[in-house]
């Protein structure tokens, strides 16, 4: 049994039979993610750090860093998505661009996947980053990122499996 409770063109609220030990029958809420996310960590390879963008986050009412991402359109590959989002939000397009994972940050109640890309910027940007999503655009060394992390700056959820598989492929020095 699936009822839907509120359909837009992002994602569905639907309410399906719970079929958790224990909890048989009952009703479980889930939000159903309608396309995939890819996000970018892009590493400058003359100095190692790494490509961040500051945004504003309604639900949460603050400006906070993390990585570039956004939504992959049906016709791309995550690698294409990573790439476009990387320009369109920070105005740097990287290169050798490869998937490293795929993860749902949030799986308990929503059914949303994203791909995790690295690639490298190696020069200038190619435009300007888009000012009425992306508030502003640094760079930061592997050290700054984690001090953020502990102190509660960046609390993404995107950004933090993103550094855990970094860390994992030995691509966060």
């Amino acid at each position: 049994m699936t009822d839907f409770i509120h359909d837009n063109p992002y994602y569905s609220c639907v309410v399906e039979e719970n079929t958790m030990r224990g909890l048989e029958g009952s009703a479980y809420y889930v939000i159903a993610m309608k396309k995939m996310s890819s996000l970018l960590a892009a590493r400058r390879t003359s100095d190692g750090r790494f490509l961040m963008v500051k945004v504003y986050r309604h639900v949460i009412r603050e400006s906070r860093w993390e990585f570039p991402a956004g939504q992959r359109e049906p016709s791309e590959s995550a690698r294409e998505a990573a790439i476009r989002e990387g320009v369109e939000e920070s105005g740097y397009r990287a290169t050798n661009v490869r998937v490293l994972a795929e993860f749902s940050p949030a799986y308990g109640i929503m059914r949303h996947t994203g791909s995790l890309c690295f690639g490298e910027v190696d020069s200038e940007p190619v435009g300007d980053f888009d000012t009425t999503e992306i508030d502003s655009v640094g760079w930061f060394d592997p050290s700054e990122i984690l001090a953020m992390i502990k102190s509660g700056e960046i609390v993404d959820g995107f950004t933090l499996s993103a550094v855990s598989v970094l860390i994992a492929h030995d691509l966060f020095e």
